[in-house]
């Protein structure tokens, strides 16, 4: 009965909508007309691409029911409806994923079929990802696993060496990968080399030789026009969410988005926000300005122990998701020009993410000439901790909090202007 229910809920679904939308993610299933085999058609962040269920029916069919005409109509329903949660489950639980990686481990998710190779290269990067603590280096790792299991998914330890490397290097450049992603890739095989030859699992190390320059990056941060442009632009809904979080981030002199999503209601205590970086563990101590405030009391959350509803108002659980999410959306805001059968966006800034409010706020600081000293300590550099001050002087937090209130004030002198 339990069964019926399920199978008849994907039924009705299907054959009213014969598609599933959540977010960038869209499932349908398609029958081949040459063979008659059954496929799960997905589109995922904007590329199609089909994963074969291994099911065959004996004629075509719209929705998720075999037909009659099938003897084995009903356990293949029944199959069919299993997989198709199985994948959607996988793919909204694995959105950081790329489609390439996704297909790999569909595949997987479909035959039931596992890696048996205890001792592989990706499998040992994966264990070493279970020791970290901090979230982002443990999804770099995991990560790096992921995308040298696309590459080679049975390499070794052995059977890594320049070549492999090389060819490693060149699969990822040719992907669009910029080469100082691609150089945290060998940093954490070389710690997976270097971790294993101390367990004399190998005694290779075949980085030798092989090298990636680090690319000069281009300045990641807004102009005073760009951010008052996107301080003002009219928007509702989610939008006007996410562009409220980008401002809170800049008025918090660029807190990251991970420490800003999941701020207890403890970190805000007398007009100031504490808190300890997660990348770092360093201690930050914020006053809110009443910019900062004005957001905060719109976007409180019902939460005990959170600050902010932001995760709930994205409908996203992890950090990863919101921040994908709200870069997708900024870089929507912008003028819109309508032709006869679609419309063109000119966004503000094409390039912009989540932490361009942290480089946008240490510009800002530059340019009103704050002393380096003052703008390296309100970001938490650890450059200024010098070890004798920081033993025996606390630094004056006033002048952190005067340089936010020069940066602010900067930045809302053409409202004040507006108003005079």
């Amino acid at each position: 009965m339990v069964l019926r229910t399920f199978c008849e809920q994907y039924a009705n679904r299907f054959m009213v909508v014969r598609s599933y939308k959540k977010g960038d993610l869209i499932m349908k299933v398609y029958v081949n007309n040459r063979d008659l085999k059954v496929f799960f058609d997905i589109t995922f962040k904007y590329k199609r691409f089909l994963i074969s269920t291994g099911l065959q029916t004996t004629e075509k069919f719209t929705g998720m029911v075999f037909p009659k005409s099938d003897r084995s109509a009903k356990a293949k329903t029944a199959r069919l409806a299993a997989l198709y949660a199985s994948v959607e489950d996988y793919i909204l639980s694995h959105q950081s994923e790329t489609v390439d990686e996704l297909k790999l481990h569909l595949k997987e998710v479909v035959t039931g079929a596992k890696r048996s190779d205890k001792n592989s290269l990706v499998n040992y990067i994966l264990t070493i990802a279970k020791t970290k603590d901090r979230y982002n280096t443990k999804r770099n790792y995991e990560r790096v696993a992921r995308t040298v299991e696309v590459y080679d998914k049975d390499s070794t330890f052995e059977s890594v060496n320049k070549r492999w490397l090389t060819s490693y290097i060149d699969h990822e450049r040719k992907k669009g990968r910029r080469d100082n992603g691609i150089q945290t890739d060998l940093q954490i095989l070389k710690v997976a080399f270097s971790r294993a030859i101390e367990e004399e699992l190998t005694d290779k190390f075949p980085f030798r030789g092989v090298f990636v320059k680090k690319e000069q990056t281009k300045k990641r941060c807004l102009t005073l026009e760009q951010l008052r442009a996107i301080r003002d632009f009219k928007l509702t809904g989610k939008k006007a969410m996410y562009r409220d979080c980008f401002m809170l981030c800049f008025y918090l002199i660029g807190i990251n988005i991970s420490d800003l999503l999941f701020l207890p209601k403890t970190a805000l205590k007398n007009g100031r926000i504490s808190y300890k970086r997660n990348k770092t563990g360093k201690l930050y101590d914020i006053k809110v300005e009443p910019e900062a405030m004005e957001i905060i009391a719109r976007h409180r959350s019902r939460k005990k122990d959170r600050l902010l509803s932001f995760l709930e108002e994205g409908d996203a659980t992890i950090t990863n998701t919101f921040a994908n999410n709200l870069t997708r959306h900024l870089r929507t805001i912008g003028t819109k020009e309508r032709h006869s059968y679609y419309v063109t966006t000119h966004a503000i800034e094409e390039g912009i993410t989540s932490y361009w409010s942290r480089h946008t706020w240490a510009t800002m600081a530059s340019e009103l000439d704050i002393p380096m000293e003052v703008i390296g300590r309100s970001l938490g550099h650890s450059l200024w901790d010098n070890a004798v001050t920081a033993t025996y002087i606390k630094y004056d937090t006033r002048k952190i909090d005067e340089a936010n209130r020069m940066v602010i004030d900067y930045l809302n002198a053409d409202i004040k202007n507006r108003e005079a």
